[in-house]
């Protein structure tokens, strides 16, 4: 008899509500560190890389679209900030370990408008952030 070894994954697949909702609570931790300033995000942060990584898990805002559970002016607001984050320099994004080199790339101009945007997005957002605050309270 074949048996799966003790440390294989399980086989249990999240389901398409579930999936949202943890989607979207990382994209929210995300909005959240990408609206703090240069240095507390970056301590936050860990002070590896991150610049690179928070433009990686914004780019995770479009999973959200078209899942008829935000409305239209939600969904043309996280595609439009997905943009500007995708669109971001390389000048923006250089590999940092440490404080300062982190900071100096959170500090590049090309953030400013994400951080606005981040800002924003939360206060949009809000409703939402109430409903997935309840799906993770009541799972």
């Amino acid at each position: 008899m074949d048996c799966a070894p003790p440390d294989a994954l399980p086989t249990d697949t999240m389901d398409a509500e579930e999936t949202f909702h943890n989607v979207f609570f990382q994209f929210i931790a995300t909005l959240r560190f990408l609206a703090m300033e240069p240095e507390a995000v970056c301590e936050a942060q860990g002070n590896y890389n991150v610049a690179f990584e928070l433009q990686q898990e914004a780019l995770s805002g479009p999973y959200l679209v078209d899942k008829g559970r935000l409305d239209r002016a939600e969904e043309i607001a996280i595609k439009a900030f997905a943009t500007t984050v995708s669109d971001l320099p390389k000048s923006a994004l250089v590999f940092a370990e440490g404080h300062e080199p982190n900071v100096r790339n959170m500090k590049h101009a090309a953030w400013t408008p994400i951080r606005a945007q981040a800002a924003s997005l939360l206060v949009l957002l809000t409703p939402r952030i109430a409903e997935n605050n309840a799906y993770f309270e009541r799972s």
